[in-house]
C-alpha cells in the first residue's frame, strides 16, 4: 500500500531530506540515503521527491501507522497537507497537529 503526502508549497526539498534525516535515525539513512529512507523496525518506506513524499507501507500495523502519524505530525506541524491511498484504503491516519484533505 501506498501513501501519497503532498506537502505545503513553501517546503524546500532541502529541508524536507534534512528533517526526515533528524527524525529517522537509522544507519541506512545515515549512510546511503538521499531520496529514500527507512522506517523503524523496516515497516515502511518514505520516498522523498519534487513535491512529493511517497510512503510504501511494508507493514500496516498499529505500531507502524503511528510511527508514520508521529513524522507526520514532526514534519508538518500546524500545516496542511494533502494525503491519497493507494492500493488499501483501511488505513486512516488520526493526527492532532496536522490538517489533512484527502484526495
Amino acid at each position: 500500500m501506498k501513501i501519497n503526502i503532498t506537502p505545503p508549497r513553501h517546503y524546500s526539498d532541502f529541508y524536507l531530506h534534512t528533517k526526515t534525516k533528524k527524525y529517522l535515525k537509522g544507519e541506512y539513512n545515515k549512510l546511503k540515503a538521499w531520496n529514500v529512507f527507512e522506517g523503524e523496525r523496516k515497516g515502511y518506506y518514505l520516498y522523498i521527491t519534487k513535491r512529493n513524499i511517497q510512503i510504501e507501507l511494508i507493514d500496516n500495523g498499529k505500531e507502524t501507522v503511528n510511527d508514520i502519524e508521529r513524522y507526520l505530525e514532526f514534519l508538518f506541524c500546524n500545516q496542511y497537507i494533502g494525503v491519497s491511498f493507494e492500493g488499501n484504503d483501511n488505513v486512516h491516519l488520526e493526527m492532532k497537529k496536522v490538517k489533512c484533505f484527502y484526495l
